[in-house]
């Protein structure tokens, strides 16, 4: 290719962006869209570039790349606070020390170097033998003017690496800063000489920067335009593919991107087969009238019934109920139920079988004070398995008294969501829930949600404190079609959901962003479909508006088909189960692509085929970032809450009623539903910002009866009665607040003392009344308020922003409608093909469809039945060790025969530990007295804590054949077929974990090695691409064909083979082990 030629394409490449930057999303993969990026910046065009990167930001939201990205090209834009912005959130977001590294550099960027030297020496004392640390603190020397100091330190440098590019360079700009010219002319010259088999731009261009230092004007053009010769390459090469998308119509300046998130790969339970106990069938049958479970509820009942903490993410329709309800009658205890909406409660409670519903009751404010305490004492006496409540009720003594006395055999969180900030469902109730885990004896959780993304797993998981299994069952719905119209205003959309329901038999939901709205449509569509004026309404309204009464009348309408469509907002949610939903229309987009995933999955809950349509205009993208907008927290509104709450509490605890703190509403907050943002949001923003403490609610005042029998052996009895004044059979009312005060506790922790002396003792009559929030102030105030409330605020912000455009994305995009839903909550499918609208008519994604039939990953694996029992127990304890030394982290004894067993439950699967099943022929007893025995030889040691984790002691690391000679009895005879393509996996990977060699150095490869050769440098060719240096940085071929024919699993493995020393085995080592293993 000519220069003229790579010049053009450049210049075309910018052309393309200037007009539309968002044609890059519709680019066939991530790695092309970051490729346009990286040329755009190197040929010069920043504005280009940093139009790219918004548009890859919008779509993706703030993944770690897009972070580093805006860090290190924001400051050439004079964009220096927006920098370290970034690169302060990809620290918070992905902890790491790429994370320190890019805000360190950053801080360099923007002339921040104290920040960035504090930065740089906890990295090097932490690693001195990872040559970034040592470049940054060279970096930062030469900034300082201080050559001696950077020389020194890329010496330091050039010992670890000396063929790294910075170890080069590094020296030769040092020697300028301190005027030594002559000796960085030199290195220069040398590196000239041999530019031209220079393949990375980036490179070159840094040695012009220093060819231009020195006044070398020659070289610099030299080396110039050999750098803008490889990004014009470059430049053309992904040209085609760019001019190749669509244009975005003159009406629609936001094209949306082809997928919503990166490209997950999750299982889904489908995959797993799940052994389920015959008394549990027996139960789904006799009680619930079930002849089978699907997959994905008897994973979720199996580990249930073995009390294995579960976050199940499950799609509407798919029996998620079940999933508690059926071990509430086989486990001991009382199975409490969390649940958000009164409705929802009650409608669960309804629709179970008379066996069933006689061992159940709901706890909520829609019963009397008298029946909730008669049901709480049903509670405390046994009488009752299957417990609902909302989350403030755990906020009340009586009510965790009367659970903790029963025992709770489970914690089930119904729409876990709910307790997710990141939610679009977020309730401050929720957060709650993992403070009184301890009061109800720490039993296991199980948290159910159907539209639970990925992000806000991680923060379920983090905020109950357990690492949960995640059981995904498949999002794919076959029998939803789902489309989008796109229309010009809301007229046209208004007709088109009326030509909807006159052509669309059976029941249908419309929803509605207000409550005027809705009473609007609800009105059109009974004008435009009804026969007669006087005929029955085919349509109804349904919104928080109407009362109580009124709203479950029209629910019982809608659910009993007097009415055919019901026209509501978002408050006709939780609790909708009417099976026979044939359509669900909405007028526009919700807040969220999770919150329209779960209003339109409950269309077709009867497996019959159902609509979902969006309705959608350009004018939708202001309309929703506006209502983002609105409903966000800003800091003088909190302030406002705080200095309410200051008015109210003073500085010890008190128990205010929630209306005495009301604050103003949004202006937006007659707009639409189901996003008040009152104090109860305000406070969980505070308690989690660390400025208030937050108790079980607790009553203002207690009725107390001394009664004169056993008196407590407890020194704050006598305390306690002076402070209250009581005399004996005078009932008196106290102030739980002073009281309390008195004894230095809460008024919650009160009310327990108080009861607890009634129950134990009977020397008190004790009863409450009503019951507020139970608050105090964090007096001083936590050091980082002033920062970490702005930074939380700003979080919610930026999520919302990005949950706008992936809804945007979702309505505008080319990408099968299933398949981007999908990938939003974590998991690949592959396009439906027949029931999205772009599938259909031919306008999806390249390339062909794939089918479902092999969705998932481990098609191939040996079959549990087919593993061989190892022939003596000294090769079964080779596979122990090699196990526990390939884990992705530290388990303990039963993680690990978990693992060995091939158990179901096992925290590691095949793709992450090649031992996965390895000993599946061996019962979990005798694999656990295995571990024992290494245990008790010394090969294996127990750590402490909680989970007492298992590492390989320094005899283990060393272990062979000799040195496990005492193992050497045969192990039992095998209960199981063998196969001989199993018991040679088995015999290669025992070979390796000897140490053997497959091959000897310098022997010939054969196919399947020399394709892992190639596919080692295509990444390392990527990689170096990637950091702008030669190939040779990153690995040597003759390193790496030592690595094709040793094939290292492990790192100590890759560590023996010359060349991988600790710098490369911390950058590299993952990813050419993960290559080797065929990942």
């Amino acid at each position: 290719m000519s220069d003229t030629q790579q010049s053009v394409a450049a210049s075309r490449l910018s052309e393309l962006i200037a007009a539309d930057p968002s044609r890059v999303l519709g680019l066939p993969t991530a790695a092309a869209r970051w490729e346009v990026f990286a040329c755009l910046r190197g040929i010069g065009d920043l504005r280009g570039a940093a139009a790219t990167l918004d548009a890859i930001a919008e779509m993706s939201g703030p993944l770690a790349k897009v972070l580093d990205a805006q860090a290190q090209l924001w400051p050439l834009l004079g964009r220096a606070d927006e920098a370290i912005a970034a690169a302060q959130e990809r620290t918070e977001r992905f902890p790491s020390a790429s994370g320190e590294v890019a805000l360190a550099r950053a801080y360099i960027a923007t002339e921040r170097l104290d920040e960035a030297m504090a930065i740089a020496e906890r990295l090097y004392a932490r690693a001195p033998q990872n040559p970034t640390p040592l470049q940054l603190l060279a970096r930062i020397a030469l900034e300082q003017g201080d050559g001696e100091g950077a020389i020194e330190r890329y010496e330091e440098l050039q010992a670890l690496n000396p063929e790294g590019g910075e170890a080069q360079l590094g020296p030769a700009r040092a020697h300028v800063a301190m005027g030594e010219e002559e000796e960085a002319e030199r290195t220069l010259r040398q590196f000239a000489a041999r530019a031209g088999g220079v393949t990375q731009p980036a490179a070159l261009t840094a040695w012009a920067e220093l060819a231009d230092e020195l006044g070398d004007e020659a070289t610099a053009v030299d080396l110039r335009a050999r750098a803008a010769a490889l990004w014009g390459e470059r430049a053309a090469a992904i040209l085609p593919d760019l001019e190749a998308t669509p244009v975005a119509r003159e009406h629609d300046p936001e094209v949306a991107p082809p997928e919503a998130i990166g490209d997950p790969d999750l299982a889904v339970a489908d995959e797993v087969p799940v052994e389920i106990a015959p008394e549990v069938l027996d139960a789904a049958r006799d009680l619930f009238g079930y002849d089978r479970l699907r997959s994905g509820q008897a994973r979720v009942i199996a580990q249930t019934m073995r009390g294995v903490d579960t976050l199940a993410t499950m799609p509407t329709g798919a029996g998620k109920s079940l999933c508690y309800q059926l071990p509430a009658m086989l486990l001991p205890g009382v199975t409490l139920v969390i649940s958000p909406l009164i409705a929802l409660m009650q409608d669960q409670l309804a629709s179970l079988p008379p066996a069933v519903a006689s061992r159940a009751t709901i706890i909520n404010s829609s019963i009397g004070a008298a029946e909730n305490r008669r049901r709480q004492e049903g509670i405390a006496r046994g009488e009752y398995a299957l417990v609902y409540a909302a989350p403030e009720r755990l906020r009340q003594a009586p009510f965790l008294r009367a659970l903790a006395t029963a025992g709770v055999a489970r914690l089930v969180i119904d729409e876990a969501h709910c307790i997710s900030l990141w939610g679009h469902d977020f309730r401050p109730d929720y957060l709650i829930v993992p403070q009184v885990l301890p009061a109800l004896g720490e039993p296991p959780v199980l948290a159910l949600t159907a539209t639970a993304t990925p992000e806000m797993a991680r923060e379920i998981t983090g905020r109950l404190g357990r690492q949960l299994d995640h059981v995904r069952v498949s999002l794919f719905r076959h029998n939803l079609f789902y489309e989008v119209r796109r229309l010009d205003n809301r007229e046209a959309k208004l007709r088109a959901a009326v030509e909807i329901c006159r052509e669309q038999e059976g029941n249908g939901i419309i929803y509605v962003s207000s409550r005027e709205g809705c009473e609007q449509v609800a009105k059109l569509i009974n004008s435009e479909l009804k026969g007669r004026r006087y005929d029955p309404d085919i349509a109804l309204a349904y919104h928080a508006g109407f009362a109580s009464g009124d709203r479950a009348e029209r629910m019982r309408r809608f659910m009993d088909g007097d009415v055919r469509i019901m026209v509501a907002t978002v408050a006709f949610g939780m609790g909708v189960d009417k099976a026979d939903v044939r359509f669900i229309i909405h007028l526009s987009p919700p807040n969220s692509l999770e919150a329209y995933a779960q209003e339109s999955g409950r269309a077709g809950r009867d497996g019959q085929p159902a609509r979902c349509v969006l309705l959608y205009a350009n004018s939708d993208n202001a309309t929703l970032r506006k209502r983002a907008k609105g409903d966000e927290f800003d800091i003088e509104t909190l302030r406002r809450a705080y200095a309410q709450l200051r008015r109210v509490l003073g500085r010890g605890w008190g128990v205010v009623a929630p209306e005495a703190l009301a604050l103003d509403a949004p202006a937006s907050s007659a707009a639409h539903e189901g996003q008040d943002q009152d104090m109860r949001v305000a406070l969980g923003i505070l308690e989690r910002a660390g400025l208030i403490e937050r108790q079980p609610d607790a009553p203002r005042g207690l009725d107390v009866t001394l009664r004169g029998a056993t008196l407590p052996d407890d020194d704050r009895w006598a305390r306690f009665i002076a402070a209250a004044d009581l005399y004996p059979g005078e009932p008196t009312t106290i102030d739980t607040v002073a009281v309390a005060a008195e004894l230095d506790l809460s008024p919650a922790e009160l009310e327990g003392l108080l009861l607890g002396w009634a129950e134990e003792t009977g020397a008190l009559g004790v009863s409450a009344g009503r019951r507020d929030l139970c608050l105090r102030l964090v007096l001083p105030a936590p050091p980082d308020a002033a920062a970490s409330l702005p930074r939380l605020l700003d979080d919610v912000r930026r999520e919302n922003e990005k949950r706008v455009a992936r809804m945007i994305a979702y309505a505008s995009g080319r990408t099968c409608r299933h398949v981007t839903l999908a990938a939003h909550l974590g998991e690949r499918l592959d396009p439906c093909g027949t029931v999205c609208d772009v599938c259909t008519t031919g306008n999806g994604e390249r390339g062909a469809r794939n089918g479902r039939d092999g969705r998932g990953a481990g098609s191939d694996q040996i079959p549990r039945s087919a593993l061989p029992v190892p022939r003596s127990d000294a090769e079964a304890a080779i596979i122990v060790l090699d196990c526990l030394r390939r884990m992705p982290f530290n388990v303990g004894k039963s993680g690990l025969t978990k693992v060995l067993a091939g158990s179901i439950t096992a925290s590691v699967k095949e793709d992450r530990n090649p031992r996965f099943g390895a000993l599946g022929g061996l019962s979990q007893g005798r694999i656990d007295a295995l571990i024992e025995r290494l245990i008790a030889d010394d090969f294996v040691v127990r750590g402490e804590g909680e989970y007492r984790p298992l590492s390989l002691t320094p005899r283990g690391e060393a272990a062979d054949a000799g040195a496990l000679a005492a193992y050497a009895a045969p192990s039992a005879a095998p209960s199981v077929a063998r196969s001989g393509a199993a018991l040679a996996k088995l015999t290669t990977g025992t070979a390796r974990a000897l140490g053997e060699e497959r091959a000897e150095d310098g022997a010939a490869l054969d196919g399947a090695q020399a394709a892992l050769l190639e596919r080692l440098r295509a990444w390392r060719s990527a990689e170096a691409r990637e950091r702008a240096v030669p190939p040779y940085i990153i690995a040597k071929d003759a390193m790496l064909h030592d690595v094709v024919l040793r094939q290292p699993g492990s790192p100590e493995e890759l560590a023996a083979i010359k060349g991988f020393g600790p710098a490369k085995l911390a950058s590299f080592g993952e990813a050419i082990l993960a290559l080797v293993a065929g990942e």
